[in-house]
């Protein structure tokens, strides 16, 4: 399931208003289950970056058509 799926993101630290900016390295990157993501993404007070999800989060950068092709499938989601 999507939900499962491990994503590769940049959470950005306290303090930095949600910039998050890769020359200061005011992130931390994290691995974590998409569901965390999204119950992340939805505080107003932390601010996050998608990087990837996939075999290998580290290297695979994130493609929404074929990393989440089964929300669009299962939902009939798609962008305006």
């Amino acid at each position: 399931a999507v939900a499962d799926k491990l994503a590769s993101v940049h959470v950005a630290r306290p303090g930095v208003g949600g910039k998050i900016s890769f020359v200061d390295k005011s992130f931390k990157f994290q691995v974590m289950a998409f569901r965390e993501l999204l119950g992340l993404a939805q505080s107003p007070d932390q601010f996050c970056y998608l990087r990837a999800i996939g075999p290998n989060p580290r290297k695979d950068r994130a493609h929404f058509w074929r990393d989440f092709g089964s929300i669009a499938e299962h939902t009939g989601f798609a962008f305006p």
